[in-house]
């Protein structure tokens, strides 16, 4: 996070997302990174290129992510909660949950239904993608799956040519920050967000590495692949595979390695979003070829689903289902436990909960890092009481 004190910038890299917004919206490069050994990027200011614009704090979503809880009223003002997949196999076999996205973002753009999107595209070295602008012909094979890596997908995010309608695709962060800095230079905004419960440092891949038993450098061409493969799919680095939802069960369930900033998220749907597309947990059985669970929160967002329906068959299912899938209690219990990360006041279960989930994941991270454990060790770890979970 960005602001301003004594005319000097300050950079808080406890509140920072990751999402690179700042780095879009600054007009003079008075902004550069620095990539730390956890992938996280620290924001370096030049006071003598900066002229005090202040655009970059004003666009910076970790101003306002603590402000945008998701609420019953969100849930009760929902347009509809569908499960959603391609029509074309292939499509839902490579995608990570369906593949909706990318054949979203395919046809949009190369059907001349926005001007150009923005989202994630492939890259060859670390992160291994990046953000960038689609215009037609969009190869869908170059757009990436999940990616459980802190990428600053923003940064690229600056219109060079006139723009009316615009698709972008990302975390609720990004979306967020999007919005703020292209608010007044594009008519029409479609915003679709990948749900987004945490994302990951460096330290998630070198823990999957361990369980692997292999020597990873993100430095070395080796391949990566977080997800695809069918539904979940899997976790490969190299030439060894593990089951997506045995690699993930642990560093999620316990919430190990996040970004920093993810802790002042309340809203990992998307507060601003047409679309939110998730994982269809608890709805669809693993070893499918992927459905796409989709939630649809303004008119444009069904608008969005009904001009691709000759490529994607919709579901409709019960926003129950959807609801117990996303875990709503669980985000609940996040919305408490992000007032306690921010000082305000809490409950004294909300404080012990907040104390127990600081404590434990040092514990568990410290642990992680130094020894490798059989699988059975990992199973018993993720299945230990979550001190997080007192914040009830």
């Amino acid at each position: 996070m960005l602001y301003f004190k004594n005319d000097k910038l300050i950079f808080d890299k406890g509140r920072c997302c990751q999402c690179g917004t700042c780095l879009a919206s600054c007009p003079d490069g008075a902004l550069k990174t620095i990539l730390q050994a956890d992938g996280l990027s620290l924001i370096e200011w030049d006071a003598n290129l900066c002229i005090r614009c202040e655009i970059c704090f004003t666009v910076c979503p970790a101003r306002k992510l603590p402000d945008n809880p998701l609420t019953d009223q969100n849930w009760a003002n929902l347009k509809g909660a569908f499960l959603v997949f391609p029509r074309d196999n292939e499509q839902r076999f490579r995608g990570s949950s369906g593949g909706v996205a990318r054949t979203l973002l395919a046809s949009l753009v190369n059907r001349g239904l926005v001007d150009c999107a923005y989202g994630l595209r492939k890259s060859s070295r670390y992160p291994w993608a990046e953000g960038r602008f689609w215009n037609p012909p969009v190869q869908s094979s170059q757009i990436p799956g999940s990616m459980y890596l802190p990428i600053m997908a923003n940064k690229n995010l600056k219109l060079r040519t006139a723009t009316r309608t615009l698709l972008v695709i990302g975390l609720p962060c990004q979306l967020l920050g999007a919005e703020e800095l292209l608010k007044n230079q594009v008519q029409c905004i479609y915003k679709v967000a990948i749900l987004c419960k945490q994302q990951k440092t460096l330290g998630f891949l070198y823990f999957i590495a361990k369980r692997l038993g292999i020597s990873f450098n993100p430095e070395s061409d080796m391949e990566i692949s977080f997800r695809g493969a069918g539904w979940p799919g899997n976790f490969t680095i190299g030439s060894k595979t593990m089951p997506y939802d045995q690699a993930a069960s642990l560093p999620f369930g316990k919430r190990l390695w996040r970004v920093p900033g993810c802790l002042f998220c309340p809203n990992p749907s998307g507060g601003n979003a047409d679309l939110t597309l998730a994982d269809p947990w608890g709805i669809e059985k693993p070893g499918t070829l992927g459905k796409t669970l989709t939630l649809a929160w303004t008119k444009e967002g069904q608008d969005l689903l009904e001009q691709n329906k000759e490529l994607i068959e919709i579901e409709p299912i019960d926003v129950i289902y959807a609801k117990k899938s996303l875990d709503w209690s669980g985000m609940q219990r996040k919305q408490r436990l992000m007032d306690y990360y921010l000082g305000r006041e809490v409950s004294f279960r909300v404080m012990l909960g907040g104390i127990g989930e600081r404590i434990q994941t040092k514990l568990y991270e410290t642990f992680l890092n130094r020894f490798r454990l059989p699988e059975l060790g990992y199973k018993i770890l993720t299945h230990l009481p979550d001190l997080g979970g007192i914040a009830k």
